[in-house]
């Protein structure tokens, strides 16, 4: 737990992104049919894209570093019972 009067720093990060003019439009539109800032959705879609990666990398990290053996695929039908 933090000390009392320790001090939350957040940096903040702007961006420009060029990007054609039809993803630009959808953008807004998506924007204002949810009732926010154009940049509020946007930031919002880029972290949740990332955490998304983010999870998906660490889940295939773990995988890698497992040295249990993997099942092939006629394996897994085996398992399954979809065998012939």
């Amino acid at each position: 737990m933090p000390a009392a009067n320790s001090i939350t720093y957040r940096q903040i990060m702007t961006v420009t992104l060029d990007i054609p003019a039809e993803i630009e439009a959808q953008l807004v539109a998506a924007a204002r049919a949810l009732g926010v800032p154009v940049s509020d959705y946007v930031r919002d879609f880029i972290i949740e894209r990332y955490q998304e990666d983010a999870e998906d990398l660490r889940t295939a990290s773990e995988r890698l570093s497992d040295p249990r053996h993997g099942l092939t695929s006629s394996e897994l039908r085996k398992r399954l019972g979809l065998e012939d």
